[in-house]
C-alpha cells in the first residue's frame, strides 16, 4: 500500500504532468517516459518491503550460522552474537566491578589465573570491545579501564579496546556518539567483538516514555545484529524496588537474551539469572565478589554452592574420624555396623552416609574389598 506522502506526492506529478499535456508542451513518447516513471516510484516503497520481507523469510535450505557465543560466566552462556543482555541491581552493588570483570575476561587468556568473577572471553581476531561509561566522572572512568588491565594481569591496554567517558553529555548527543562510536571501531578492526554500555537510561531523554525507549532498544538491537556482536547494558532497579529502571527497563529486560541481577549482603555481592534463554544460573552457583582493600579492586569470593558443599565435606570427614577412629581399614559390613552405632543412626542411612563419603571421595578401597580413608 502506497503511503499517505508518497500518494500526495504522485497525484501532485500526475496533475502537473496532465496539465503539460494540455498545454501539449510534451511529446506524447516524453508523456509516457514520465509516467512510466510517475508509476515506478510509486511502487518503490512496496518494491522494497517485498524486498525487505523476502529476506527475512524462514528457509529450510538456508539454516543461519551456529549461534556464536562471545562471554561465559559459570561456564554458563550469557552473551552470544546478534543480541542484548541486561545487567540490573541497586546503586552501589557492584555493576560497575561486572563490567570491569568483562573487559578483563576478553583481555586475558582462558588458562589464565586473572579473577574474572567466573566470566570467559576471547577475542582471537582482535576486534573491537568498545566501552561506553555515562556515569562515571573521567577520573573514576579512567581507574576502571587501568583496574580492568590489572585484573587481567595484561601488560598493557590492546589497541582494539575502546572505552569512552560519555558522562555530562545530552542523551540524544550521548546516542549519537555510540552509534558513530560503533561504526568506527567496526570500520578500524574489521569488526566488533562486543559492546557494554554502562548506563544506558542516560542514552534516553525519558525513561517512562514508550515510544521512544521501544525504538531505542529496537535500534539497538538491530545494531548488535548488524555487527554480530553482543551488546551489554547496565541499567539499575527503580529505588526500592527490583524491577529495572521505567519503561525502558521492562523493554530491555522483554527483549534481553540475559539478565544478570545482582544482590548484596554485607558486603559480598552474588550474580545470577533466572530470566534467560540459556540455562540459568542459581543464586547457589553465581559468583561472588566483594572490595578488597589490600589489591584495591572487588575480588572473588567462593559461591554459596560451594561453600555449602566445603562444610559438607568437613563435616563428613569429622564422622570418618571418629567412625575409624585408628583403624586403618574396615570390610563394608563392619564399617556400616560402626556407623550405626557412631553416629546412631539406622540400617538405611548407615548405607546413604556410606555412598556419600564414596562420592566426596573420602573413602576408598586400597585393599580389594577393605574400605580406608582417602584423606
Amino acid at each position: 500500500m502506497i503511503g499517505e506522502l508518497q500518494w500526495t506526492k504522485t497525484r501532485r506529478d500526475v496533475f502537473a504532468l496532465s496539465e503539460a499535456a494540455e498545454r501539449e508542451t510534451v511529446s506524447v513518447p516524453e508523456l509516457i517516459k514520465k509516467l512510466k516513471a510517475i508509476v515506478e516510484e510509486a511502487q518503490a516503497p512496496d518494491l522494497r518491503m517485498q524486498d525487505e520481507l523476502a529476506g527475512r523469510e524462514y528457509d529450510p535450505a538456508k539454516p543461519p550460522p551456529e549461534q556464536r557465543v562471545v562471554y561465559k560466566m559459570a561456564f554458563v552462556p550469557i552473551a552470544t552474537a546478534g543480541n542484548i543482555d541486561c545487567i540490573t541491581a541497586q546503586a552501589k552493588y557492584g555493576k560497575t566491578a561486572v563490567i570491569n570483570s568483562i573487559i578483563a575476561s576478553v583481555l586475558t587468556s582462558l588458562e589464565s589465573e586473572a579473577d574474572t568473577f567466573t566470566i570467559q572471553s576471547h577475542n582471537p581476531d582482535s576486534k573491537a570491545l568498545v566501552h561506553f561509561d555515562t556515569e562515571q566522572c573521567p577520573a573514576d572512568h579512567w581507574k576502571q579501564i587501568d583496574r580492568a588491565v590489572a585484573r587481567a594481569k595484561a601488560k598493557a591496554k590492546p589497541n582494539w579496546l575502546l572505552s569512552y567517558c560519555l558522562t555530562g553529555m545530552a542523551a540524544h548527543e550521548a546516542w549519537k556518539t555510540v552509534k558513530f562510536g560503533i561504526e568506527q571501531a567496526a570500520k578500524k578492526f574489521g569488526g566488533v567483538h562486543s559492546v557494554l554500555i554502562d548506563g544506558v537510561a542516560d542514552l534516553v531523554v525519558d525513561v517512562n516514555d514508550p515510544a521512544e525507549c521501544n525504538a531505542f532498544v529496537a535500534e539497538l538491537h538491530s545494531i548488535a545484529i548488524r555487527h554480530d556482536c553482543p551488546i551489554i547494558c547496565v541499567i539499575h532497579f527503580n529505588p526500592g524496588s527490583e524491577k529495572a529502571r521505567g519503561h525502558l527497563g521492562s523493554q530491555l529486560e522483554r527483549k534481553a537474551e540475559t539478565n544478570l541481577k545482582l544482590e548484596k549482603e554485607n558486603e559480598t555481592t552474588v550474580v545470577y539469572s533466572a530470566k534467560q534463554r540459556n540455562a540459568p544460573i542459581s543464586k547457589e552457583t553465581g559468583p561472588r565478589f566483594k572490595w578488597c582493600n589490600e589489591q584495591m579492586m572487588h575480588v572473588s569470593c567462593e559461591s554459596a554452592g560451594v561453600q555449602k558443599e566445603d562444610l559438607k565435606r568437613q563435616s563428613a570427614m569429622s564422622e570418618i574420624e571418629d567412625v575409624f577412629n585408628g583403624h586403618p581399614s574396615m570390610r563394608y559390613s563392619d564399617l556400616k555396623s560402626t556407623v550405626k552405632t557412631v553416629l546412631t543412626v539406622t540400617d538405611r542411612t548407615a548405607e546413604r552416609r556410606i555412598q556419600q563419603w564414596e562420592h566426596l571421595k573420602l573413602i576408598k578401597k586400597p585393599f580389594g574389598s577393605l574400605y580406608a580413608k582417602a584423606f
